[in-house]
């Protein structure tokens, strides 16, 4: 149940961080809050780190990365996949208005570069004045990148096909 996921080819290691999800129990918010270890494991990596690749500002864990890399001069490039969520809750909405004010906007802002992933994404944060032009990369596979695409859609879709893909998020 607690097993380290594997370790990948390449450069890059999963690390995991102890966490309490407290908040998300309660208030059905996805914001765990990192436990006093992995706040000293956040900030041994960004030490050891050239760049820093944030995706989503609202996470804690994120915030404290970000922290960290500035205070320690490293790069921060921010991937901002949402902007406002339309929480049923009023009081996880006005939660979600204050966390994008006065956190999601200001680490923005404070980004070396930030890129979006949706237009509607963009246009929120529309309004921030970055220290860059912002990037816009959308989500998605581009199919000529992943060999034979011959087969007619129908066909790609079946899931015994080999262009079977999937994004979890």
């Amino acid at each position: 149940a607690n097993a380290s996921p594997p370790a990948p080819d390449g450069p890059v290691r999963p690390i995991v961080l102890r966490s309490w999800n407290g908040i998300g129990r309660l208030l059905g918010l996805p914001i765990p809050l990192p436990l006093p270890g992995a706040i000293a494991t956040i900030l041994r990596e960004v030490r050891s780190s050239d760049v820093v690749m944030l995706h989503d500002t609202l996470y804690p864990c994120n915030l404290v990365a970000m922290l960290a890399a500035k205070q320690l001069g490293k790069p921060v490039l921010i991937v901002q996949h949402i902007g406002l969520v339309p929480y049923r809750s009023r009081i996880a909405r006005a939660l979600m208005k204050l966390a994008d004010r006065f956190v999601s906007r200001p680490m923005l802002a404070n980004a070396d570069q930030v890129v979006f992933i949706s237009g509607l994404t963009a246009q929120h944060f529309s309004g921030v004045r970055f220290q860059r032009r912002p990037q816009l990369i959308f989500n998605g596979i581009r199919e000529e990148l992943w060999g034979e695409t011959s087969l007619p859609a129908p066909e790609r879709s079946k899931p015994d096909s080999p262009f079977t893909a999937i994004f979890v998020g």
